[in-house]
């Protein structure tokens, strides 16, 4: 079973990530800024290395101006069937 942290699950996290930093016209140094984070972090985040809970979820979503909830619901609509953990 593989670690969840290099699943096709996880992948599709960070590709919603990715993609909506991307869509608010901001790049990896902006959202750090708005964390409060240096830029390496969400380098890390966004490339498998640093692992993302739920709470930086939420503060990443509201630093896009996004609604965590509404984004969240765009990973959960391209999930894979199975999902390994």
């Amino acid at each position: 079973m593989p670690k969840s942290l290099f699943s096709d699950a996880y992948a599709v996290l960070l590709d919603v990530l990715v993609r909506a930093r991307r869509d608010a016209g901001m790049t990896q140094a902006d959202l750090a800024t708005k964390l409060g984070k240096p830029q390496p972090v969400i380098s890390n985040m966004e490339r498998g290395i640093r692992r993302v809970d739920l709470i930086e979820f939420c503060a990443i979503a509201r630093a896009l101006g996004r609604r965590p909830g509404e984004l969240f619901a765009e990973v959960e609509s391209r999930l894979p069937e199975r999902l390994d953990v």
